[in-house]
């Protein structure tokens, strides 16, 4: 059995499908994690949803931004849905996909290989048990009979990680640390305003993966989300999002081989 980490899908069916065939994929075999935002943008999302859902036993994902927004879609909580999220919300099979998504992780950890799994990574202030603990607090609600209420109360904002925050607020920094944290301050202050590569941000912003204060660990993780970014592997960190959407490549890893990518 081989283990696989794609990056950001985001509905680009077609790239998808030449990925797993350049993989030689065997769903009997194989398994493959995707890194997130499997939907939005690329104009099949409903397509690459019924595919990974026909194959789960094959298939599972870390929850991206875009993903939280199509369950916001489902669950009601916004009032003009895009169009391609909407195809997925009223489609006969909706409900079913939907339902498979929101009982994704946010963050999973491979002990074996030191690894850790998250859209938009894992704040450098948190250890390994205490991400897992973290995530878990909005994992837990969204694969429950409310999970309509707790999603309503876990995204969207802007907030920064803090550990005396209680309630909502604590819940909505916990999910935008893991699905949509780029920069951070020094402090690890919670940036929500830049999107482009390393060197176009303001001096008082740095990577999360890079924060000077921060000592190096054990644990490399891997993420998506930062398509300015492309594929990047340094010694803490491995980004496989390499802008598929916009026109760049999708990217495949083996689990136990990240720093060689694979890629269509």
């Amino acid at each position: 059995m081989t283990r696989y980490v794609i990056g950001d899908v985001q509905g680009c069916f077609g790239p998808l499908m030449r990925l797993l065939k350049r993989l030689k994929f065997d769903p009997q075999r194989d398994r493959v994690w995707l890194a997130g935002d499997l939907v939005n943008r690329g104009g099949q999302s409903l397509e690459v949803l019924r595919y990974v859902v026909e194959h789960q036993h094959a298939f599972r994902a870390v929850l991206g931004n875009h993903d939280l927004h199509l369950l916001a879609h489902a669950a009601g909580l916004i009032e003009r849905p895009e169009k391609e999220l909407a195809r997925v919300v009223d489609a006969p099979d909706g409900p079913v996909l939907i339902d498979w998504l929101r009982r994704q992780k946010l963050l999973k950890v491979f002990r074996k290989h030191n690894v850790l799994l998250a859209h938009a990574g894992v704040h450098p202030g948190w250890s390994v048990p205490m991400a897992e603990a973290l995530a878990n607090e909005v994992e837990k609600g969204l694969r429950g009979r409310n999970w309509g209420k707790h999603l309503a109360r876990s995204y969207g904002g802007k907030i920064g990680w803090d550990p005396s925050l209680e309630g909502s607020r604590r819940l909505k920094a916990i999910t935008a640390s893991l699905t949509r944290m780029r920069y951070l301050t020094a402090g690890g202050s919670f940036d929500s305003v830049n999107k482009g590569p390393p060197g176009t941000q303001g001096a008082d912003l740095f990577p999360w993966f890079s924060l000077p204060s921060v000592r190096p660990t054990r644990w490399r993780v891997l993420f998506g989300h930062w398509a300015t970014l492309g594929y990047l592997a340094t010694p803490q960190a491995v980004c496989l999002d390499s802008g598929c959407v916009w026109g760049g490549r999708l990217t495949a890893v083996k689990l136990k081989q990240p720093d060689k990518p694979i890629q269509v």
